[in-house]
């Protein structure tokens, strides 16, 4: 399958990956991460900050 032509540029990022580690008890554990995302479509660019 070939894709079609097209001038559209999509562009994506992930920066600042941070780990987190949680104590819920002596037994139990949650882990998380945070992170900024960054998305551009056809040079127009959105920031997230995901956890």
């Amino acid at each position: 399958m070939k894709l079609p032509d097209s001038n559209e540029s999509v562009q994506s990022a992930m920066i600042g990956l941070k780990p987190f580690e949680y104590q819920l008890s002596k037994t139990e554990a949650e882990f998380f991460n945070e992170f900024k995302l960054t998305t551009e479509f056809n040079n127009v660019a959105a920031l997230m900050k995901i956890m």
